[in-house]
């Protein structure tokens, strides 16, 4: 099974949602179930139906955060300077703009927050390279060059 490594920031969100889903989210969907089940004939109780899928959905997930921490490691923090690994933060400029974003786990990853995955095609050209170097990134629109500014 493939190591994941995470940041300590990204392996804390996922113990606290694995932790969630146990101690708040199933309860109350086994109580919905239990609820519904009172109501009578299984058969046609949407409810009862809506609140089984529902705890499949749960469990599948708690299932999927269980085996993401049993396999993962933490990206070391004493690094060699101004190399992009996990949990880098990075300074680029491309056609004469700056932006900054952090490299993350695919698990971590949320485009919105500025987290960019390593298993995506920018992450992979991103990964080992070093401040000053030029990378090129092959996208949708065509070739992009990225520079790379800062690495923390």
């Amino acid at each position: 099974m493939a190591k994941h490594i995470l940041t300590q920031q990204g392996q804390q969100q996922l113990k606290d949602e694995l932790e969630e889903l146990q101690k708040n989210i199933r309860p109350e969907t086994l109580r919905q179930m239990r609820e519904a089940r009172e109501l009578g004939d299984l058969k046609e109780n949407g409810a009862y139906h809506a609140a089984r899928n529902k705890l499949a959905m749960v469990q599948g997930r708690i299932d999927d955060l269980e085996q993401i921490l049993q396999n993962s490691t933490l990206q070391n923090q004493a690094s060699v300077a101004g190399i992009v690994q996990v949990g880098s933060s990075i300074s680029i400029t491309v056609n004469g703009m700056e932006r900054t974003f952090m490299l993350v786990s695919e698990h971590e990853a949320d485009l919105d927050k500025d987290k960019v995955s390593v298993e995506s095609p920018l992450g992979q050209v991103l990964l080992g390279a070093s401040i000053g170097q030029k990378v090129e990134f092959e996208a949708p629109a065509g070739k992009v060059i990225y520079e790379i500014k800062t690495v923390v």
